[in-house]
């Protein structure tokens, strides 16, 4: 059955499976008049019709099956920034293309996250990237902020180190580091891995064995601004799971941008079931899921930019998704192939699971 939903997942192979279709039955119809009459010959006309029934057929039934689907899509420009909600994104090795390749950074390439400046989630993006010409950002109470998509070619190259790995960034000027220091009240700069010097920052080689990438594949998988991984998987079920717990001990619910997100997917059998995933397929490209994403306090942050005064919802999460001093939530993937769009409503078809969760070895 997993063989069967995917290959039928793949895009290419629906197309194909059509045209094979319509070629077979425009030929039956063709043999079918002599000259020309369908009365002559109606069954070999029937016959042509056959791979249609059977192809929206087999359509329905693994439409039926394969019931998980990406319900959102989310990319992050600027590290620990607001989100742009996206309908469909392509694919790079660093991740979704424009996904987290500015970060700010203390004169030094220090990084600097939400995680000491809350404020930082509140910076809106107003117009994303992928024009050309750069995005707009705007923090509350000051003006909009043009971002050039590239850094310019005489730009200062800094030594950055982010959790443990070091690699080159450029500092895209003067206007945005005013911006940003002003915002914080203290020195900083706005660094890019979009430069004209190639970017290198392979994920953790642990994490990339564990996942079954071998070889060279270990350094192809890179990269940018993000914590240590390209994606981040989460589910509408699991959200649904911790809400449940949130009003049992009279909390507010909380949206899933609270967890940052890449990409969400809705339709599992029961929450958290993602932890068993190990390989999944969304449209044509395979996902390794390497493990599950240990949370920070990030997720208490609430929209005014301030930390929820109880540290919800990582107070109540520690009585259920606690294991070896982690709080769980969603899933850590590496892609397999590049340059493939993931579209909201694509099928996700899981390949391989596991039969026990991966919180112990994440």
């Amino acid at each position: 059955e997993y063989m069967g939903v995917y290959f039928w997942n793949k895009k290419k192979m629906k197309k194909y499976v059509i045209l094979f279709s319509l070629i077979i039955a425009f030929v039956a119809i063709l043999f079918s008049f002599k000259p020309f009459s369908f009365s002559q010959n109606p069954l070999i006309f029937l016959l042509g019709l056959i791979p249609l029934i059977i192809f929206f057929i087999i359509s329905n039934f693994i439409s039926r099956k394969s019931h998980v689907t990406v319900c959102e899509l989310w990319i992050y420009p600027i590290k620990s920034c607001g989100g742009v909600k996206i309908e469909s994104g392509k694919t790079d090795w660093l991740g979704f293309e424009y996904d987290r390749r500015w970060m700010i950074s203390k004169p030094d390439g220090t990084f600097i996250t939400a995680r000491q400046f809350p404020i930082l989630k509140t910076v809106k993006i107003v117009s994303p990237p992928g024009s050309g010409d750069g995005f707009k950002v705007q923090a509350e109470n000051m003006p909009v902020l043009h971002v050039p998509e590239k850094a310019p070619d005489n730009c200062a190259m800094l030594n950055v180190t982010v959790w443990g790995t070091e690699f080159l960034a450029a500092d895209t000027g003067k206007e945005t580091s005013q911006y940003f220091s002003k915002l914080l009240n203290i020195e900083v700069l706005l660094l890019t891995v979009n430069h004209s010097q190639s970017h290198s920052r392979p994920i953790n080689k642990k994490y990339a064995e564990k996942a079954g990438l071998k070889g060279d594949e270990k350094d192809k998988v890179q990269v940018g601004f993000a914590d240590a991984f390209p994606f981040h998987l989460t589910s509408i079920e699991s959200l649904n799971l911790v809400n449940k717990r949130l009003t049992k001990v009279n909390e507010n619910e909380i949206e899933m941008q609270r967890f940052r997100p890449n990409i969400v997917v809705k339709g599992c059998s029961k929450g958290f079931d993602e932890d068993y995933w190990t390989k999944i397929l969304i449209s044509n490209t395979n996902f390794l899921v390497t493990k599950a994403c240990d949370r920070c306090a990030v997720p208490t942050i609430l929209p005014n930019g301030k930390f929820h005064t109880k540290f919800q919802p990582i107070k109540e999460m520690r009585n259920f998704r606690q294991v070896n001093e982690k709080v769980f939530f969603g899933q850590n993937l590496v892609h397999e192939e590049i340059g493939d769009s993931i579209s909201v409503g694509d099928i996700v078809t899981v390949l391989e699971r596991a039969t026990t969760t991966n919180l112990e070895s994440s």
